[in-house]
């Protein structure tokens, strides 16, 4: 039974990798909406519900690195975008893995997955900030104020924000109700 368990995290990380570097490829065709969106953090996010913290973690610190290697999409150059992002979205993952057993217990409460993804913004905003501050002091010590990078995150990314409080909390309905043997994970 352990192997199988196993298995099915190993699957379900890679159908959420794939998805954080196909959902940014599809949405890139319409100019600047990557940005606005946040297609890559909807993924790590989701999956951090129904994954142990080191599965969610490594899909939220890979998916950025990969599509960057991918795509080209989040840069590496002159700042290592991509990387900045690999902490945020792991971040992210690891917050929102770490309160699912309360979200759980109020699953009733359609809301419920708010309980984790509020925390986990602030916090992964916080990382992105951090790892901007320390990207600038090796890559570009006259790059852009991290506090600036972050809040023009923010801004930037608000609509996209907007949509992950929306969409997350049916996407979490609807996983529960489809994902096979998800309720073992709750132990």
């Amino acid at each position: 039974m352990k192997k199988n368990y196993n298995l099915r995290h190993i699957i379900l990380s890679g159908i959420f990798i794939a998805l954080g570097v196909l959902l940014p490829l599809v949405l890139h065709f319409i100019p600047n909406v990557g940005p606005l969106l946040l297609p890559m953090h909807l993924p790590a996010m989701v999956a951090a519900f129904f994954l142990p913290p080191g599965y969610a973690v490594a899909i939220g610190f890979i998916t950025p690195l990969l599509s960057s290697a991918i795509t080209g999409m989040p840069l590496m150059a002159p700042l290592p975008i991509a990387i900045i992002m690999a902490f945020e979205i792991g971040f992210y993952a690891l917050v929102i893995s770490l309160f699912r057993k309360l979200v759980f217990k109020a699953r009733k409460n359609f809301f419920a997955p708010l309980i984790a993804v509020l925390p986990a913004m602030i916090i992964g905003r916080i990382i992105a900030g951090l790892a901007m501050f320390v990207a600038t002091k090796i890559f570009l010590p006259s790059g852009p104020n991290p506090v600036a990078y972050v809040w023009g995150a923010i801004i930037t990314g608000l609509v996209g924000i907007i949509a992950q409080l929306v969409l997350i909390p049916p996407l979490y309905r609807i996983l529960i109700r489809v994902l096979p043997g998800w309720k073992d994970t709750q132990d």
